[in-house]
């Protein structure tokens, strides 16, 4: 995946993500046939010099893969990542109590989810879904 950064559009824009999408293939120098997939991978506004503008971040997936390492350099703001990939595992031992998640911010939060997730899916690992 190629992470194109800095890609400011007026607010006045009437499609600023398929202008911004544009705008990334054209830094890229790709051509739009060449793409398999073109999303927003973060939106911010900046309005620190007196007109707010848009600065998007686009993630580009190129339909051949072992071609985007090519592409990194074609700019300075353009870099190339892997998306992160998570795996977590159920362990096999009943628990005696049941699970406290202490905290509410992001981390909480996704535990949180895991844990109702397993809940749902797997309620004889010795939690009954209550």
């Amino acid at each position: 995946m190629l992470l194109v950064r800095n890609i400011r559009l007026p607010l006045s824009c009437p499609d600023p993500d398929a202008e911004a999408a544009a705008q990334a293939l054209h830094i890229l120098r790709v051509p739009a046939h060449k793409a398999a997939r073109c999303g927003v991978a973060k939106l911010s506004v900046d309005a620190r010099h007196g007109k707010p503008v848009l600065v998007y971040t686009m993630a580009i997936t190129l339909k051949d893969e072992g071609e985007e390492s090519a592409y990194a350099g074609a700019s300075p703001c353009v870099c190339f990542t892997q998306p992160a990939r998570f795996s977590f595992s159920v362990g096999d031992t009943a628990l005696k109590t049941r699970p406290v998640v202490v905290g509410l911010g992001p981390a909480g939060l996704f535990a949180a989810l895991l844990l109702a997730c397993a809940l749902l899916v797997l309620p004889a690992a010795g939690l009954a879904a209550s």
